[in-house]
């Protein structure tokens, strides 16, 4: 059986990096966050989030959720995004 590509889209903030998943099927793609400022709630402006817009077009994951005060380190990123690729593959 043929596994789903997970591709990778890396480079510096806001140079459109999200924009390119327009271009996607719906329901074809999901985004898993990897920047370390995105996943705070509030931090908005200094982050330069998805816009609703995109985030209702393609499922975004670890955005915006999580409390300034609370610690989030690499080990519990690392957890949480591989929990989330299972859970897309059993979905496919």
């Amino acid at each position: 059986m043929k596994e789903d590509r997970i591709v990778f889209i890396f480079g510096p903030t806001a140079v459109g990096k999200s924009n390119i998943l327009f271009h996607f099927p719906k329901n074809r793609a999901e985004i898993i966050n990897v920047d370390s400022i995105q996943v705070y709630k509030e931090f908005n402006i200094a982050s330069s989030k998805p816009s609703k817009n995109l985030m209702k077009h393609i499922k975004h994951h670890l955005v915006d959720f999580l409390d300034p005060q609370k610690e989030y380190t690499i080990g519990i990123f690392y957890e949480q995004a591989l929990k989330i690729v299972k859970e897309i593959r059993q979905k496919k």
